[in-house]
């Protein structure tokens, strides 16, 4: 009997303690609603083209910041995947006398950099971690770079650091998306989840019918 008790006891404390799951880390917008307030934007220009977001520019650095929030850190390094059309109009240059070059900084770490010919001319180049990609021409980039998720804010900042004005050159984004394995927070003893409760709950009921049976044999003996 103590052994059967201490069984049950056991099983529904393991189970009240809880264990750490995974959870799935995404985002996706088309701008088709517009730019949400997720997004920080630091341009002087920025014209607001239905649908995308841009165009953007400055005398100098224009960029874009999208915040969201993760229940819990990735559960490997760059397990997650971010994908973004990036946009050029006018005359952003590639590697030539006016270089421009993409930095893309996810939680506070450069861990992208591109530098696109999209109306203007020289050449190109970018450098990311394994499983960076890059597609298409003319002034649409279709840009893929993996990420490690942090608990709590992170944060995505598309930044153009040395843009020479809206009049001769400027970027925008579109259809951004990413998605991450993320692991959740493990629950604590003191706050069993609806499971546990249930567990417990018959776990108990089952040793008072046991304790209820024995004694009504004992009686009869």
């Amino acid at each position: 009997m103590k052994r059967l008790i201490g069984g049950i006891a056991a099983i529904a404390l393991s189970a009240a303690a809880g264990a750490a799951g995974a959870a799935t880390f995404s985002y996706s917008t088309d701008f088709g609603a517009g730019v949400g307030s997720e997004w920080a934007i630091s341009a002087d220009s920025n014209s607001g083209d239905a649908g995308i977001l841009g165009q953007l520019s400055s005398n100098g650095a224009a960029s874009a910041t999208l915040t969201q929030t993760s229940v819990g850190a990735s559960t490997s390094a760059n397990n997650g995947l971010l994908t973004f059309d990036l946009l050029g109009f006018r005359t952003l240059d590639g590697f030539n006398c006016c270089t421009d070059t993409l930095n893309l900084i996810i939680n506070g770490a450069t861990v992208f950099t591109g530098t696109f010919a999209m109306g203007g001319g020289g050449g190109e180049g970018f450098s990311g971690p394994a499983g960076t990609t890059v597609t298409g021409s003319g002034q649409l980039r279709t840009i893929t770079v993996p990420f490690t998720a942090v608990l709590g804010v992170n944060t995505f900042q598309f930044l153009y650091p040395n843009l020479q004005g809206f009049g001769d050159e400027a970027f925008g984004l579109d259809n951004v998306s990413f998605s991450a394995q993320v692991n959740e927070p493990v629950v604590g003893p003191g706050i069993p989840e609806p499971g546990a409760w249930a567990l417990m709950i018959l776990g108990f009921g089952g040793v008072g019918t046991m304790i209820r049976g024995r004694r009504r044999a004992l009686r009869l003996a």
